[in-house]
């Protein structure tokens, strides 16, 4: 599992009792055309230094979000449609990363500053005609989420419950 790859390509993940896609510790995920809905937890959850990409498809309907990208992970995402529900349909630690390019995101959005420029994604230095700079504004949608939103219940996966055996010190 540690630096472990899977391509996945035009397949559903559904109605997991918790997150539908785990990314952990150095492992890389990318799902062309896939469909991630309907599980108790967020569609995916990234962790440690793990790498995922996303071209096409949807992450959506799942009860604890969208995408979450915690520690040092990265996400690509390129043409999907990603909606959070009623809870973040992006949400990253301080250091995780996401770059976004022709997506639709419906939710709100979790970030870190840097995560944001990933999701703006307003490149500068492409020249118009007359040989003036001009900004290139790779189009993401930004949708409002259907009603309120929050971070996912502290119940089923998200739920803390300590060891002192192996909670860190």
């Amino acid at each position: 599992m540690e630096s472990s790859a899977i391509d996945a390509t035009l397949c559903t993940l559904r109605d997991c009792e918790e997150d539908g896609v785990v990314v952990m510790d150095t492992a890389t995920v990318s799902l062309l055309a896939c469909t991630i809905q309907k599980n108790k937890g967020p569609g995916v959850d990234c962790s440690g230094e793990g790498k995922l990409e996303v071209r096409g498809g949807e992450v959506s309907k799942n009860d604890g979000g969208g995408i979450f990208l915690w520690d040092a992970s990265v996400a690509s995402l390129d043409g999907a449609r990603v909606d959070g529900g009623k809870c973040p349909v992006i949400l990253t630690d301080e250091n995780g990363r996401v770059n976004a390019t022709s997506c639709v995101l419906k939710g709100m959005v979790h970030a870190s500053d840097d995560a944001w420029q990933g999701i703006l994604r307003v490149d500068k230095g492409g020249r118009d005609h007359g040989g003036k700079v001009v900004e290139n504004i790779l189009k993401n949608k930004l949708v409002d989420p259907d009603g309120p939103t929050d971070l996912p219940d502290e119940e089923g996966p998200f739920r803390f419950i300590p060891n002192k055996y192996t909670r860190k010190q």
